[in-house]
């Protein structure tokens, strides 16, 4: 399975870092913060995405890891992109 985050602080890291070793695929992932986004690739060796579209676009399942006040305004951003369609957010 294909899995993403939005968001990649502490929690999406190991999520990504357990899931990867069961064998899932860690597919492109998103935060808004650029530096965030680095680390995740640098340290960990996961792509990041380059827009919020592309980590929705590749992801079959995906985690909203941000932090409480901002998964309504992610939620909203999501809702309305056409790669919604069959993907199951957590």
């Amino acid at each position: 399975m294909r899995i993403g985050f939005i968001g990649l602080g502490r929690v999406a890291r190991t999520l990504a870092v357990s899931l990867s070793r069961a064998g899932h695929i860690i597919s492109p992932s998103f935060d808004i913060n650029s530096s965030s986004a680095s680390s995740w690739e640098a340290e960990l060796r996961f792509c990041s995405a380059e827009s919020l579209e592309q980590a929705v676009g590749t992801a079959e399942l995906l985690f909203i890891t941000t932090s409480d006040d901002a998964i309504q305004r992610v939620v909203q951003s999501i809702s309305s992109l056409p790669s919604t369609a069959n993907l199951l957010a957590v």
